[in-house]
């Protein structure tokens, strides 16, 4: 049995308490201590096999204070493909404008512009023709007959002269420019579908052969070589080569953008960033050219690192504790979650199995290391002799759908591995099976990405044929009464229990969770008297917060047709309209609508 330090518990339950109130969750002491006797008895003592925390205590790289094994572990990038694709789509757009600058005109007209003004002309005769002639000379567009058939005639012979040219991307280019944009396009197939980060031989001799069409000539016609590739060449460096080759419609390419930013502490950045090639090729460059990169990796146990395991920066996934979103980049992109799975966290938290792996910058404080956004997390769920590995977030689903790719995904977990072996002092060979629903039982609320998402898998050791099952989850434990529940969306019970019989608690009208009517800044719709636990439930039940009188109402509530907020009109005298409701501004004022002073329009009231 693992034993837990006084210093532990406080830490859980001054650190702990404070981390749940700011987030808007009550807690009491006796909730809190409930928990963290449900969570040592779980997590430090396992019957006659050895409890999680023994296991990770025989590392050296645990840490009693934080309960958890601190590591500073390299971690390789995989390739790309998205970026890759989106680099060949861009390169295809640019290959596009190369041809259309190239494009052969005869007579000042491309061969698009020719044959649809021989349409034009062609439905001017064919209207003349249906004409009875005793109407004739008949004049179309300042033209009689046999003008406009002599300027087709005129049309087609020019229209003869596109045909000694070739396509390229649907514009027709002279024979030296067709071999060119051939070389471009077939390029491109390869660096859409190349994954590799240097060049093989046969693509080695592609790539020279291609270039050999961009290369000038002396003055004997003989053609100087600019660019030689071979293999072993970095793909990346080959590709800039190349299309330097090519000239500056690629290379010289600039599209200037305004990007836009929160830092940690909420405050507002903007830069101007090229997403021309300097972009758009350093993107590419990092898909295909897999990094290294060193990170503090935690291993933990720690009850705080379960409550923050859906801290991510700009983002969070579904078990996060911060249902309003006070975190800084929290909702800038959309990515925000509501905590429909929040009470999950302490559904992994209070069961015997759940570990929380995770890596932060290398500026963090390690001694508090939850209070700092995560990079990468992974839940892992220790059995005897197995383990069962959930999802990796935030990136998603592991993309090593072969032996070739290395992943973030993958190392976390071939650290795991390393780690539990060098615990249980036993060789690290593991033998890995994709199907978890037959080694394990779930419990609780948390959200099961183990049994969901294919990309998830159970180790065993190697040689091991124990079949018992990794039990995941808990029921949750309220922070305020300390009695047990099942609901998914909160960290509170929610049942009526002794903690909000207090004459200060009332349920939200929209999703019907708990609210301390003390609480700063209550949402309470002075129509209806019903309270909402944030902007959002109040929204979503059309209440609004009316800026003229700073209140929430639902009745008589109009919406500002300039700014977009809205305003409390008990008379019902301000309306949103358009004149374009009306006829016209006369009809409007006949239906005792007028425009007040600011340019808005207002219903009279008799």
């Amino acid at each position: 049995m693992y034993n837990f330090t006084e210093n532990n518990r406080n830490q859980f339950m001054t650190e702990g308490a404070s981390m749940l109130n700011h987030y808007g969750h009550e807690t009491a002491d006796k909730g809190m201590s409930k928990i963290w006797e449900v969570f040592t008895q779980n997590k430090g003592s396992a019957g006659n096999c050895l409890s999680v925390a023994e296991i990770l205590s025989r590392h050296s790289g645990w840490d009693p204070d934080i309960l958890a094994v601190r590591l500073t572990e390299e971690y390789s990038t995989s390739v790309d493909k998205e970026k890759i694709s989106e680099f060949g789509q861009f390169l295809r757009e640019r290959l596009a404008h190369w041809c259309e600058v190239r494009e052969v005109k005869f007579a000042c007209m491309t061969q698009v512009e020719v044959q649809a003004a021989m349409e034009r002309i062609n439905r001017c005769i064919n209207a003349i023709n249906y004409i009875p002639q005793t109407y004739y000379p008949v004049i179309v567009n300042g033209m009689t007959l046999s003008e406009l058939q002599r300027e087709y005639d005129r049309l087609n012979a020019i229209d003869d002269h596109f045909y000694g040219t070739d396509s390229v991307n649907g514009h027709r280019l002279s024979i030296d420019d067709t071999h060119k944009g051939r070389a471009i396009r077939r390029i491109i197939s390869y660096v859409e579908s190349y994954f590799a980060n240097t060049l093989d031989e046969r693509l080695a001799d592609t790539f020279n052969r291609m270039a050999t069409e961009f290369f000038p000539v002396d003055a004997q016609g003989k053609k100087i070589v600019k660019a030689r590739f071979s293999k072993g060449q970095k793909t990346s460096k080959a590709v800039s080569k190349f299309f330097s080759l090519v000239g500056d419609e690629f290379v010289k390419f600039k599209d200037i953008q305004e990007k836009t930013w929160y830092d940690q502490s909420g405050n507002f950045h903007s830069r101007e960033t090229d997403m021309g090639w300097n972009g758009q090729f350093a993107a590419y460059a990092d898909g295909i050219n897999p990094i290294k990169v060193k990170r503090y990796t935690f291993i933990s146990i720690n009850p705080l690192d379960y409550l923050t395991m859906s801290f991510f920066k700009d983002t969070s996934s579904c078990h996060t504790i911060d249902h309003q979103n006070l975190r800084p980049n929290n909702d800038r992109d959309g990515h925000a979650y509501r905590g429909m799975y929040q009470s999950g966290t302490l559904s992994y938290m209070l069961d015997g199995s759940s570990i929380v792996m995770y890596t932060t910058r290398d500026d963090v404080d390690i001694k508090h290391p939850w209070n700092y956004d995560k990079l990468n997390r992974c839940m892992f769920h220790l059995g005897e002799e197995k383990f069962v590995q959930g999802r990796l977030y935030p990136d998603g689903r592991d993309k090593a759908n072969d032996d070739e790719t290395v992943t973030i995904a993958s190392c976390f977990r071939n650290i795991f591995q390393r780690v539990i072996s060098e615990c249980l002092g036993v060789t690290n060979l593991w033998t890995i099976k994709r199907n978890n629903d037959d080694y394990t039982v779930s419990c609780g609320t948390h959200y099961r990405d183990y049994e969901e998402y294919s990309d998830t898998l159970t180790c065993f050791l190697k040689g091991s044929d124990n079949t018992s099952l990794v039990r995941i989850g808990h029921n949750p434990i309220c922070p305020v009464c300390g009695e047990e529940h099942t609901n998914s969306g909160s960290l509170h019970c929610g049942n009526d229990h002794t903690c909000y019989n207090d004459g200060y608690h009332v349920r939200c009208a929209r999703c019907g969770c708990y609210i301390n009517t003390r609480r700063e800044n209550i949402i309470r719709d002075v129509d209806t008297g019903n309270y909402y636990d944030d902007s959002w439930c109040a929204n979503h039940n059309e209440v609004y917060y009316c800026e003229n009188v700073n209140e929430w109402h639902s009745e008589n509530v109009y919406t500002d047709d300039y700014t977009g907020n809205q305003f409390y009109d008990p008379d019902n005298s301000r309306v949103t309209i358009s004149i374009w409701d009306f006829v016209n501004e006369e009809n409007a004022n006949a239906f005792g609508f007028f425009k007040d002073e600011s340019g808005h329009w207002r219903r009279r009231i008799n």
